[in-house]
């Protein structure tokens, strides 16, 4: 089997679930009543956040400072010869790319070169950098004695939040969000005061879960939900803690560590956002010191003084000394507008009002003069306000004939499409735009482009013509990825029932094969039995489609030595839960993959076998029919039934099972047994179109 390199996300996350396991991670080790200063770059003035903590703590240098071999270079210091360097992330919400014209070719500027545009597409961008003790050449750093006293501090944090803390003779320590109250022992009950605020500043954590904090969902008590709130609290209150200085004690939490574990053995992405997540509780929190902060900045202007001519004289080389324009894209509206940008509705421009400080709108600096009306055809300033929304059009223009139309994001996974526009050439075209990844909703309307009824014309007849094009284009990459996906297909073994996601699942997989990845694949073909193109499903349960394939109308058949002449076609979503449904009803099963490819699957199998019943077993989505009032598993397959004159079948779970996340039949075989499903199924054909247990 072929060795794949790790990238780094996935090597960081190794190296912390390894700590976990072995109980070395930052959080997992007890710390002392001492203030510590985070890791930092002295040069860039940068403090590192989030998974960068954890990353530059992990290695145990007592140094804080942290710097590039460049940087060092420019300190006239050098990194000691045989020193390894530790890694750090940076993400940047935006990328530049080329602008294109209709033709797919890159708009030149004046100057001949190619006119850029941002995307929000995240970059991750990676750097290695070493510690000040690997460095020779650098001062022997000494950090600065508190201002604070630790006990003081966390007592003003805990006062000036608002909990409401009560002391119970519990001997536990415990937030209970149905009440909002957290619960303490009394503080004789602690050895040292400093272990009763790092308790207090742990249930703290947790207390900031609740509305209008920073708002998150936990599970009840033995569920991974449950373990990963608590991995955030933990990592969280370590960071608080040990910055204030009461110290960090973990011997009350490590009972979570499994949980912990499997959170990021099935996800290695979790640690990067439990970090995150830990550092908005951490910064929501430190927020409480709020009145130190002030007392600070007022020693701080009173330093500063007698220094305050050159520095007035500095800030106004900052000054807008006139009304300067701005090149402010839309969704970096809001941004502008708390940095002082105003908006000037007759030039359709931000600009900066005479005397208001430049600094914090240098990225939004033009050549001061207004943003004009635009010259390009609707369709290629829609086209600017989809690719600013994160829609990937490809190089192509929108077709804006009044209808709906979903559409690729830079970030979207492969084969989905989580945009939806729709475009309207009237006499001020306009259209509406919603990105469903990031919940982004807008309306656009044309900045002052007149459309003529000639060449509302033209734009219908190019827009035809387009159309032709990319569908001609797109049956093209059908086909080529169609012989990509028969060729692997044909070149991979047989699924060992031993792979982790079907032993999690507690199916077989005599459909499937198997990648010199570890990477389980299903094969999904037409009516005609040819493969379109393939799943793949990770280890860690991960799904992803081979690009550019066709998935619409695309199936996978299970359990096809069941078959029987007069067996009504049953439909499912995933792979998991049709061979669950295929083995208690000894039946073959269609899977789809996705509930938006239920209807098109049905249409297609109900037209060549028109004789034969129809029935859809539904995912149950009813957590996001909780939080969003749409249930898309029991909606879509509901449509699809109604398409075709079919039967539904819904899994029906209890308050308990719904908690625990079940959603499917194979939830139901797994928690049940496969011959209680059988039973149901067997009874629900017969007489209901829903299964009630």
């Amino acid at each position: 089997m072929v060795k794949e390199k790790k990238d780094y996300p996935a090597e960081f996350a190794e190296s912390i679930l390894k700590a976990i396991k072995e109980g070395t991670a930052p959080w997992q080790k007890p710390w002392a009543p001492v203030p510590v200063e985070f890791p930092k770059n002295p040069i860039s003035q940068t403090t590192y956040k989030g998974s960068n903590i954890l990353g530059l703590v992990m290695p145990g240098y007592n140094d804080p400072r942290w710097m590039t071999y460049k940087q060092a270079k420019e300190q006239d210091a050098q990194v000691r010869k045989g020193e390894k360097s530790t890694k750090i992330t940076f993400y940047s919400p935006f990328r530049l790319i080329d602008k294109l014209d209709e033709n797919k070719k890159p708009l030149l500027n004046d100057e001949g070169k190619p006119i850029k545009i941002k995307i929000n597409k995240p970059v991750l961008n990676i750097f290695s950098v070493f510690n000040a003790t690997q460095i020779e050449g650098l001062k022997e750093y000494k950090q600065d004695s508190p201002t604070w006293k630790p006990v003081e501090l966390a007592e003003k944090i805990l006062k000036n939040s608002g909990a409401k803390i009560v002391h119970s003779t519990r001997d536990r320590a415990f937030y209970r969000p149905a009440t909002d109250i957290i619960q303490l022992p009394p503080k004789e009950n602690f050895k040292t005061s400093e272990q009763y605020y790092s308790a207090a500043i742990h249930e703290l954590a947790h207390w900031t879960m609740g509305k209008g904090r920073v708002e998150r969902e936990a599970g009840p008590q033995g569920t991974e939900e449950y373990a990963k709130e608590e991995l955030r609290a933990e990592i969280a209150s370590w960071m608080i803690n040990t910055e204030i200085g009461v110290g960090h004690d973990p011997t009350n939490h490590k009972s979570y560590t499994a949980g912990w574990a499997k959170a990021i053995e099935d996800s290695p992405q979790e640690i990067f956002s439990a970090a995150n997540d830990a550092e908005k509780i951490k910064a929501f929190i430190m927020g409480f010191k709020l009145e130190q902060k002030a007392s600070l900045v007022k020693e701080r202007t009173m330093e500063t003084e007698n220094k305050a001519a050159p520095n007035l004289e500095t800030k106004s080389a900052h000054l807008a000394q006139e009304k300067t324009f701005l090149n402010v894209p839309f969704r970096e509206k809001n941004l502008a507008k708390k940095a002082g940008a105003k908006w000037d509705s007759k030039q359709k421009s931000w600009f900066a009002p005479a005397g208001t400080d430049l600094a914090p709108l240098q990225n939004w600096l033009s050549n001061n003069t207004p943003h004009q009306p635009t010259t390009s055809t609707p369709e290629q300033e829609f086209a600017d306000a989809l690719t600013e929304a994160g829609f990937d059009l490809k190089g192509t223009l929108p077709v804006m004939d009044g209808k709906m139309k979903r559409a690729k994001l830079f970030d979207g996974k492969a084969g989905s499409l989580d945009g939806a526009y729709v475009g309207y050439l009237d006499s001020r075209p306009a259209g509406f735009i919603e990105n469903h990844k990031t919940g982004e909703k807008r309306n656009w309307k044309s900045t002052g482009h007149e459309v003529s009824p000639q060449e509302r014309q033209n734009i219908k007849e190019r827009a035809v013509r387009q159309k032709k094009e990319r569908e001609a284009e797109r049956d093209a990459t059908h086909k080529k990825v169609a012989q990509k996906a028969a060729y692997v297909w044909g070149k991979c073994s047989p699924a060992p029932s031993s792979h982790p996601y079907l032993e999690r699942k507690k199916i077989s997989g005599e459909e499937l094969k198997i990648t010199n990845t570890n990477n389980l694949l299903i094969p999904l073909q037409n009516t005609s039995g040819e493969i379109q193109t393939l799943q793949f499903i990770l280890p860690n349960g991960e799904k992803k489609l081979l690009a550019g394939g066709k998935l619409e109308g695309s199936f996978c058949k299970i359990g096809q030595e069941h078959e029987k002449e007069n067996d009504p076609i049953m439909l499912a979503e995933g792979y998991s839960t049709g061979k669950s449904i295929s083995t208690a009803a000894q039946k073959p099963c269609y899977i789809c993959c996705s509930s938006n490819n239920l209807e098109t699957v049905a249409k297609a199998l109900h037209a060549k076998f028109p004789d034969k019943d129809i029935v859809i077993y539904a995912d149950n989505d009813h957590a996001q029919e909780k939080a969003k009032g749409l249930n898309p598993g029991i909606e879509k397959a509901t449509a699809a039934a109604k398409a075709v004159g079919g039967k539904v079948i819904i899994p029906k779970f209890s308050s308990e099972e719904k908690e625990r996340g079940f959603t499917d039949f194979n939830d139901l075989a797994q928690a049940w047994g496969t011959k209680h499903v059988a039973r149901k199924i067997h009874l629900v054909l017969a007489k209901e179109a829903e299964l009630e247990r």
